[in-house]
């Protein structure tokens, strides 16, 4: 068994057979706008990953700038996952990534998840993580949900439980769907989430507790065997006591497979 999530912005999922061996690299641009004089947001990342039959090793490098209305910020990151198959029944997701002290991106986060595959087509996932934002906050989550795969896709839940040092814990539920072509290697995958997790997409702990709820949508479209073109869109509104808006984001970018 092997489950490989590669996240960012809206997130990347893609399973690949035990004892394969690939490289894959997959490099894309983001641009967010937001209403109500919240500013904008761009972000662009290269991801590689190698597959060593029951190990996988996802390196990931990304630069950000985050503008509102009268400051701006860049930041860094980097990151690297090492996923690994047990045995048909388990297999684990060790992660830790590091960024430049901006709020752009979560400082630092060092999370384990294990993935269990009671029967074939249902995978159970439980995970923890240490995080620090921008601003010193400290925070531990807590998150775990099923994966059901059916033929053409699969569909899967996550809830996440946020302990943050000295602020209102927080929690968010997201549910995504793929669907693959009928030909190809082609899919398109959607996901939906809501929550009081604002600094999921924020990266910063706000002072107050928050809701937010957004969509998104993902196509992944086939140039050549080697060659893979990816957009996406998505769409968050916020709901917070201070102030209401609405984000609006597009991805584009190119994936390279070996």
């Amino acid at each position: 068994m092997k489950v490989l999530f590669l996240v960012s912005a809206v997130g990347i999922l893609s399973t690949s057979p035990a004892n394969a061996q690939s490289f894959e690299l997959l490099s894309e641009i983001k641009h967010a706008e937001y209403t109500d004089g919240m500013g904008e947001r761009t972000e662009g990342n290269v991801i590689v990953s190698n597959d060593f039959g029951p190990a996988t090793v996802v390196v990931e490098g990304k630069i950000g700038e985050r503008k509102y209305a009268t400051d701006s910020f860049t930041g860094e990151a980097v990151s690297v996952d090492l996923y690994y198959d047990w045995s048909d029944l388990i297999s684990t997701r060790t992660s830790v990534s590091f960024a430049s002290n901006d709020p752009v991106f979560t400082r630092h986060i060092l999370s384990q998840e294990i993935m269990v595959k009671p029967v074939d087509n249902l995978v159970l996932t439980g995970g923890f993580s240490d995080r620090e934002y921008f601003g010193n906050v400290d925070a531990q989550t807590y998150s775990g949900g099923p994966t059901f795969y059916f033929k053409g896709g699969f569909a899967k839940y996550t809830y996440t439980h946020y302990a943050i040092d000295d602020r209102a814990n927080t929690h968010s539920h997201l549910a995504t769907v793929r669907l693959k072509d009928g030909a190809g290697a082609g899919y398109t995958q959607a996901w939906v989430g809501t929550g009081t997790s604002v600094q999921e997409y924020e990266f910063v702990v706000p002072d107050t507790k928050g809701d937010v709820t957004g969509i998104a949508l993902r196509r992944v479209q086939p140039l050549t065997d080697a060659l893979n073109l990816t957009f996406g869109a998505d769409y968050q509104w916020y709901d917070t006591p201070i102030l209401d808006y609405q984000r609006w984001g597009l991805t584009l970018g190119i994936q390279v497979n070996l």
